[in-house]
Parts: structure tokens; C-alpha cells; sequence
């Protein structure tokens, strides 16, 4: 933010020689998320993450099971990390579509925050199994019907959400991609890095 801060006010100018990488955030998604969205969607001297930030990129299914042999010391994993990312992202489609529009609408901003949803992923629990428990669809279902009546009117703009979600490679099962990725490392992927090392050498 400071660095797009910078660029917005001309305090840093950017060229050929001099380029910046940042987090998208919801820049790419939201227009007017920031008074500087439209100069980081138009500058070609800004690189953006295709995720949301670096921790997404970081949380990817691909390395916790790194992490995991890391903690763990173990010679084999038997966790299906992708499994269970995709369970957690399709469970919090819904809630994470509305987060995007009331997002994008100053009048709705107040209903459901950011940090609403981030305090929603701690709802998380899963099984044995390492299954998403009824516990949690249902503590889900229930923050989109408060929501219900609070974006009656907007049907229309979710339904250009998730189209435009769809154009960016964003479905139910990977939308963890966007979700905000400090909440999604501290939230879900540490507390589930620590749940299931509780027993650091059960597999080797």
C-alpha cells in the first residue's frame, strides 16, 4: 500500500529501469477498491500477483505437504492437502462472493468486512476424516442469511461477481485463492499445519 501510495502522489516514478511487484489484493476485481486501483491496473512498470498476495502463493496445496515433512520429519504423508483446500474454498464459496459484493459497494462495505470473513474461516472444523464437519456449513449458512436481507437488491451484481470471478480462473474450489492471505494462512493453514503435526512422527 505505501509503495502504490508513492506511485499515486509521484513521490516514486516508475519506468523501463525501475519496476515494483506488489500484492493484488482486490484491485483486479474491484474497480475503485483504492484511489490508486485504476493506475495499478493501467501502469505496465507494476507486477501484481495473480493471487491475492504472496501468502496464497505461499499456502498453496502443492507446499503443505513440504511443510508438512519439514515439521514432521516424517518420510511419507498421507494427508491430502488438496482435498481438504478444496473443501474449505467450495464451503466458503457462498460467504466469500457476498464479502466481494458488499466490497463493492460503499453502502454495503459496513455489512460484511474483511475482517468479518477472516473471523468466519476460524469456524472451520473438520473430522477425524479430516472432512468439514455439519458443525461448519451450518455456522456458514447462518452468516448468509443475516446477510440475506442486507443485499436483497443486489442479486444481479453476485450473479456479475461470479462471472467475472469465473473470466479471472476463480471457482468454488480454488476462490481460497483470493481470500485475503494473511487470514487464510493464520486463520486455516497454520491451525491445520498444527492439527494434523500434533503427532509429529506417526508416519514414519
Amino acid at each position: 500500500d505505501c509503495i502504490m501510495k508513492a506511485i499515486e502522489t509521484e513521490m516514486l516514478t516508475l519506468n523501463s529501469y525501475m519496476l515494483t511487484c506488489v500484492d493484488a489484493d482486490y484491485d483486479l476485481l474491484i474497480d475503485s477498491y483504492h484511489s490508486y486501483t485504476d493506475i495499478f491496473r493501467a501502469n505496465p512498470y507494476i507486477i501484481t500477483t495473480h493471487w491475492y498476495s504472496i501468502e496464497n502463493l505461499q499456502a498453496a496445496t502443492e507446499h503443505l505437504t513440504t511443510y508438512y515433512y519439514y515439521t514432521t520429519l516424517s518420510k511419507h504423508c498421507s494427508i491430502d492437502f488438496e482435498s481438504i483446500v478444496k473443501q474449505i474454498s467450495t464451503a466458503y464459496y457462498q460467504l466469500f462472493i457476498r464479502l466481494i459484493l458488499c466490497l463493492s459497494f460503499d453502502a454495503l462495505r459496513q455489512h460484511y468486512t474483511i475482517e468479518h470473513f477472516g473471523n468466519d474461516l476460524k469456524e472451520v472444523v473438520l473430522d477425524e476424516k479430516n472432512n468439514i464437519t455439519q458443525k461448519t456449513y451450518d455456522y456458514i449458512n447462518t452468516q448468509i442469511n443475516i446477510l440475506a436481507p442486507k443485499i436483497i437488491s443486489h442479486h444481479q451484481h453476485l450473479k456479475k461477481i461470479i462471472q467475472k470471478l469465473q473470466e479471472i480462473g476463480i471457482r468454488q474450489d480454488n476462490c481460497f485463492q483470493m481470500f485475503k492471505g494473511h487470514f487464510w494462512m493464520d486463520n486455516i493453514i497454520i491451525p491445520l499445519l498444527n492439527k494434523l503435526t500434533e503427532k509429529p512422527y506417526q508416519d514414519m
